[in-house]
């Protein structure tokens, strides 16, 4: 297997690594280049969609007729939920970077599932990508000390009993408190886009 930049530490080795294992050390060689589109340590996941990709394509391949020949054959005995078990082993978030569209995750990301809310359709999301990047690591390590329910739930209890707009007037992200801390750079572009009325403006990595 062969993949530019970091091949030792990358989701998609990772995966190949998962799947490898998977077929008994029998899954063949492949190159794999990797276009990022996504800022690196941006919170959107740019790594675990790299491995969810590879873990769909190697999934679709699987099923072709002649790639049974070819070391796949194991692979076709894992069930939907087999695949989203195998995904979080390469990562937490991976999993629900297998689905389309909105998706809820529970458990330690293995548990996805389709998700949607009335009203969802009526925003939209505008990004602001500063030239500054934290460690996921660090970020969670740190995010303990805050983290004493589950918002999520609480946030999504009230869209249901009251409406999004309601919801997100009581939407709270721990990791907002900690990067607004650990940079100015983040600080400030967090202080201009509240300025300028969005009814919700949050860090990225939920």
């Amino acid at each position: 297997m062969c993949i530019r930049d970091s091949p030792e530490d990358n989701s998609v080795t990772r995966a190949y690594e998962e799947l490898n294992m998977l077929a008994s050390g029998g899954l063949p060689r492949m190159d794999v280049h990797i276009t990022k589109r996504i800022p690196v340590g941006g919170g959107l996941g740019g790594e675990s969609s790299d491995a969810a990709g590879f873990l769909k394509m190697v999934r679709e391949i699987a099923g072709k007729e002649d790639s049974q020949e070819k070391g796949f054959a194991p692979l076709l005995q894992l069930s939907e939920y087999g695949w989203l078990r195998l995904a979080s082993r390469v990562g937490a978030d991976v999993p629900a970077f297998m689905l389309s569209g909105t998706v809820r995750a529970r458990g330690f990301g293995e548990q996805v599932e389709p998700f949607s809310l009335a009203g969802l359709n009526d925003y939209r999301c505008i990004l602001g990508i500063p030239e500054v990047s934290l460690s996921t690591a660090e970020m969670y390590s740190k995010i303990k000390a805050f983290s004493t329910n589950n918002h999520t739930q609480d946030f999504l209890d009230e869209w249901s009993a009251n409406g999004l707009e309601q919801a997100l007037k009581a939407a709270r992200n721990d990791f907002t408190h900690i990067a607004l801390s650990e940079s100015g750079e983040i600080k400030g572009l967090f202080d201009r886009l509240g300025r300028y009325g969005y009814p919700l403006v949050s860090v990225g990595d939920y």
